[in-house]
């Protein structure tokens, strides 16, 4: 089972690998799709719904939906299949979809609504505003402002195993276990993603306005906009009739997959919405920041969220066309030629992808319920020609097909996994090279002062180790010596890649491990607790009958249910009989 296990994880590591190459072959060899720019934007949409809706089924997506406005105006909002793998139900405009990442794009604009009335500025400390918050790092705390969060400027490492192993953990906790973290650089020296920004901004937000991000983000950006469709959390979709279900792809195969659980990754990725609802968010953001000719943000403050912070060098993920900069909550480059908004989003079973061209007043969203897919970014590149005017060099057909014998190739891949991105810094796996002590010897309770408690148990077989993480759960495959690397329980890879190496006192004991969970940091040490707790006891077996002192049966001279029964047959036999001689 665990060879099967590293065969599929290698051939999905592989396709990616091969999507990206043939990502880039395309995008550079600029393939014509042979149609003519138009003008009018409405005539350019002719044809769009087919495309998108043909692209969909090749790209083995169940559910697309997507929003376009053009100069106050939306000229589509439409889902497009179905909701999931086992839900034939068809999509439509109010269709609820995860947006991941584009989450952001809210909770910077919700801080700039504070901004503009003067209760906070993008300059402050952070330290003045969250009297928890402690950073490791010596005078860090005294130079991190909310425009470092908000600009991925924080210096603060990914640690995305907080939010995914311990959902029901508090902002508030998650701001004091910050001292706790390793981070990479002072703030503001560099730019590096991270999602623990955001969280932190959102906290910010919390503290400002006395109201949960969520509660504020749905009183002073949903409702003002008419967003009525949009909301929070994993509960939000599964208690939703007209939910896109959760789908992941993996060797040429869709399963649905449980929603994830978002609570404290809130600000940097949990809304839910629509077609609908975000065509009213592109209205606003393609009208200045007005909305049916209602001031929503001033003009400026918007021109504020969008002035990049980070220059295209500076950003690792530079586009092919134009290069990019992050801005607060918003990527901001060129394409075309033209000047570009955008920022995507990635959450368990789920791409969407915001984009607005704001000299040209065009706003493009594109939601899709699987992952890994392309599509959002493609389909948005479609739909930018067509309204644009540009000439088309996106075809959806070819790529699709392109992407189809990446994954038949990556079915052909069988040699050993090699993690990405791991491999300059672990020897060459070797499984000769046993681990010191026993596998039992490994059992236990570890603990992290911010992570908590991982156990590792033994696997089902008793052959391996199992590791248990919050809500993460998956086993671990031997590397070499006392090197482990996990691997989740498919459909989740939160664990996946991620290096377990145990240490040992001079008495043999395990005193802990080190877990690589993080490329961009050394190893997170955890310190061995203690043995695994005791399985509980199992219940006590429901009683199946009254025993003699229940109520209505006289402990004196008591017959018992058998009694009862035997009397009660007596008599229907007595009656049949009497009928019978009748």
């Amino acid at each position: 089972m665990a060879h099967c296990t590293v065969v599929r994880v290698a051939g999905f590591a592989h396709n990616r690998a091969m999507m990206r190459r043939w990502l880039f072959a395309f995008v550079f060899l600029g393939l014509a799709a042979g149609e003519p720019a138009h003008a009018d934007p409405r005539e350019a949409l002719q044809g769009a719904t087919a495309e998108l809706d043909v692209a969909r089924a090749n790209f083995d997506v169940p559910a697309l939906s997507v929003a376009v406005v053009v100069d106050g105006q939306v000229l589509m909002a439409q889902g497009f299949g179905r909701r999931g793998q086992d839900d034939q139900a068809a999509v439509d405009a109010d269709t609820r979809f995860a947006l991941g990442s584009c989450t952001k794009a809210f909770t910077s604009m919700g801080l700039a609504l504070l901004a503009q009335e003067g209760r906070l500025s993008f300059d402050d400390l952070v330290m003045t505003r969250d009297p928890v918050l402690r950073l490791p790092m010596s005078g860090a705390l005294d130079r991190l402002t909310l425009r470092h969060l908000l600009s991925q400027r924080s210096g603060l490492a990914r640690h995305d195993f907080m939010w995914h192993a311990r959902p029901e953990m508090s902002r508030e906790a998650f701001a004091a276990a910050q001292m706790a973290l390793p981070m990479r650089f002072m703030p503001g020296q560099s730019y590096a993603y991270t999602n623990s920004a955001y969280i932190l901004a959102g906290r910010i937000t919390e503290l400002t306005s006395g109201l949960s991000w969520e509660v504020f983000t749905a009183r002073r950006v949903f409702g003002p906009l008419g967003m009525v469709r949009s909301n929070f959390s994993a509960q939000g979709m599964a208690e939703d009739l007209n939910a896109a279900h959760a789908t992941k792809r993996r060797q040429n195969f869709n399963r649905t997959v449980p929603w994830r659980d978002g609570r404290l990754l809130g600000p940097a990725g949990s809304i839910n919405s629509t077609a609908n609802d975000m065509a009213r968010w592109l209205l606003m953001l393609t009208s200045g920041g007005t909305i049916e000719g209602q001031a929503f943000i001033s003009p400026q403050m918007l021109d504020t969220l969008w002035t990049p912070v980070n220059s295209a060098a500076a950003n690792a993920a530079a586009d092919e066309d134009g290069g990019s900069g992050y801005a607060l909550g918003w990527r901001v480059g060129t394409w075309r030629g033209l000047r570009r908004v955008a920022h995507g989003g990635a959450v368990d079973g789920f791409r969407a992808r915001v984009t607005v061209f704001p000299e040209q007043r065009v706003g493009i969203a594109v939601m899709a319920n699987l992952g890994p897919t392309q599509l959002p970014d493609l389909a948005t590149r479609m739909l930018a020609e067509r309204v644009l005017g540009l000439s088309r060099t996106t075809d959806l057909t070819a790529y699709a097909q392109a992407r189809r014998e990446s994954e038949a190739q990556a079915l052909l891949v069988e040699e050993p996994f090699v993690p990405p991105g791991r491999v300059q810094r672990l020897q060459a796996r070797d499984p000769s090279v046993a681990p010191s002590l026993p596998l039992e010897s490994y059992y236990g309770v570890y603990t992290h002062p911010a992570y908590g408690d991982i156990r590792i148990e033994p696997a089902p077989d008793h052959a391996g180790l199992r590791i248990i993480f919050g809500t993460l759960g998956g086993h671990l495959d031997h590397w070499r010596g006392d090197s482990f690397i996990a691997y989740s329980d498919w459909p989740d890879d939160t664990l996946d890649e991620g290096e377990f190496v145990f240490q040992t006192a001079a008495t043999g004991a395990v005193t802990g491990f080190t877990a690589m969970i993080d490329n961009d940091i050394a190893p997170v040490p955890f310190a061995y607790q203690g043995a695994l707790p005791a399985p509980p006891a199992p219940e006590a077996a429901a009683p199946t009958a009254l025993h003699a002192g229940a109520p209505g049966i006289s402990p004196a001279g008591a017959i018992g249910l058998s009694g009862l029964l035997l009397a009660f047959l007596g008599l229907t036999v007595g009656v049949l009989i009497n009928r019978t001689r009748a």
